[in-house]
């Protein structure tokens, strides 16, 4: 995976109020994290939920944030997807699933292609990346390995972004 000297990390997560703890925690890690290694976080959501976690932790770290300032969805979602370098996908809804469909067929046509980390936390993610392994052996999609990598933990992140 190539990784730039400070790049720009795309986070897409749930805005729900009502998530269990331990994925607000795990936001809340994450925004420390990224903030100790100097990333600079992009958000295209509302603050709420994981994404005020999130927050919570890179400010905690006076880390370097930025809301996209688009004021439609769809548009936010672009204008992410233009000013990352990379992403991380955390636990969500169908807003996040349709956010990493839309990440990974932007790469189908970009070159190079923006790498996605999807953070199966908890193995939040297992059951839908069994289906996609599924179809992929039906030839009805390309391998979910070649289109983004998987991380368990905030540890496993550490090592695929240095």
């Amino acid at each position: 995976m190539k990784i730039y000297n400070s790049p720009s990390i795309g986070v897409i997560c749930s805005t729900q109020n009502e998530i269990p703890l331990p994925f607000l925690n795990l936001a809340f890690e994450l925004g420390q994290f990224l903030s100790q290694k100097g990333f600079k976080i992009k958000i295209a959501d509302h603050n709420s939920g994981m994404v005020q976690q999130l927050c919570e932790g890179v400010f905690s770290k006076n880390g370097n944030m930025n809301f996209m300032s688009t004021p439609y969805e769809k548009n936010r979602t672009t204008e992410l997807i233009q000013k990352s370098d990379l992403f991380i996908i955390l636990p969500g809804g169908y807003e996040v699933l349709e956010k990493l469909i839309t990440l990974i067929n932007y790469n189908k046509e970009t070159n190079p292609p923006k790498p996605i980390v999807v953070l199966d936390y908890m193995n939040y993610f297992s059951p839908f990346l069994n289906w996609l392994e599924d179809i992929a052996n039906i030839n009805a999609i390309q391998k979910p390995s070649e289109s983004f990598c998987i991380a368990r933990m905030i540890s496993d992140l550490e090592k695929i972004l240095t």
